[in-house]
């Protein structure tokens, strides 16, 4: 095989996520040429440019998942094995789009420069949870601990360079390690022309999550459900909850004002005219891009600090868009919806 770049991306730029969007970001800065090979971790079959190939992503309860949690490791994390049915024998450039891959490639090859991408920041989280003495439910736990030490690794390489999401994720990685010039910011921010062209000034009568809920984001929801939203809608029950995402339809309580919908099919933000969007990220960590899709679509929004992370203080205008601590949650919606 002739020599070439290598890009391994988390998912393709074409399907209706976060992974999605940041892909189809970073292959707007990258230059890739027809010789280059590209991979994506897709459990799809589909192909794009002619020079791509897909890698297979586990299934969610896949033996190797359950595997590789025992040995403490990321349950998606890619191995040497799983690279090596695509034939990488030689390379001029690495781009890995995401930590998972990062072993794998430094096992084949272990003397090339990797430029790795952070779609995330686990270990400044776990850091940042103890620090405050936080519980967390076991599976996130698990998770934290298995990518504190898959990102120790990475940061402790002098033959990588990082790209991080946001500010805070990069200044995390330089007061720990002391390491300055072998990192950048790959920052995303909204068109706030698109943002006042598109957002209603209106009424809002509903409350909106969308997005999935993975194990990072569990406890965040259940505690603006029993919290935020119970209080509120006891006070309110005219105010409803509705939530569109994989994991979603788990929290479905029709009778208490919640409805989980599941995976949501439009091409649109539901309710965007009388609902008022929520992110109550208790976490961090990383840089919520949903955000921006609330931006340039006209949702309104409230959201936590740590979910703001990332994106210009300026943009909160206390209006359309609420930048408010988590102990203020129930008092500013109570009063939002009187």
């Amino acid at each position: 095989m002739m020599d070439m770049n290598i890009y391994i991306f988390p998912s393709n730029p074409y399907r209706n996520n976060g992974y999605s969007i940041a892909v189809k970001s970073d292959l707007s800065r990258l230059t890739v040429n027809p010789e280059d090979l590209i991979v994506w971790y897709e459990n799809t079959n589909e192909t794009f440019f002619g020079n791509d190939v897909v890698l297979p992503r586990p299934s969610r309860f896949a033996i190797s998942r359950a595997i590789k949690v025992l040995q403490n490791r990321v349950n998606c994390e890619v191995t040497a094995r799983d690279l090596k049915k695509l034939n990488l024998e030689q390379a001029d450039s690495i781009f890995c789009g995401e930590v998972i891959f990062y072993r794998a490639l430094r096992e084949l090859f272990p003397s090339k420069r990797i430029v790795v991408r952070f779609h995330n920041c686990f270990a400044r989280i776990l850091d940042r949870i103890q620090l405050i003495d936080k519980k967390l439910n076991l599976k996130f736990r698990i998770q934290l601990r298995a990518y504190y030490q898959l990102e120790k690794a990475i940061f402790q390489d002098d033959n990588v360079y990082k790209i991080f999401i946001s500010e805070e994720d990069r200044d995390y990685y330089c007061s720990m390690f002391g390491k300055y010039s072998d990192s950048e910011v790959w920052g995303f921010m909204p068109d706030m022309k698109k943002s006042a062209s598109n957002r209603i000034d209106s009424k809002k009568t509903k409350l909106i999550h969308f997005g999935g809920l993975q194990s990072h984001k569990i406890d965040s929801m259940k505690w603006f459900i029993n919290d935020v939203f119970k209080p509120l809608h006891i006070k309110n029950p005219s105010v409803e909850f509705h939530l569109w995402g994989a994991g979603t339809d788990s929290f479905n309580f029709p009778e208490e004002g919640v409805f989980g919908h599941g995976f949501y099919k439009g091409n649109e933000l539901p309710f965007v005219k009388d609902g008022l969007y929520v992110n109550p990220d208790l976490v961090g960590g990383g840089v919520k891009i949903k955000l921006m899709d609330y931006f340039e679509k006209g949702a309104s929004f409230i959201t936590t600090p740590y979910g703001y992370e990332g994106y210009p203080l300026e943009y909160i205008d206390d209006k359309f868009y609420h930048r408010i601590e988590p102990e203020q949650w129930l008092a500013f919606l109570d009063n939002y919806f009187a």
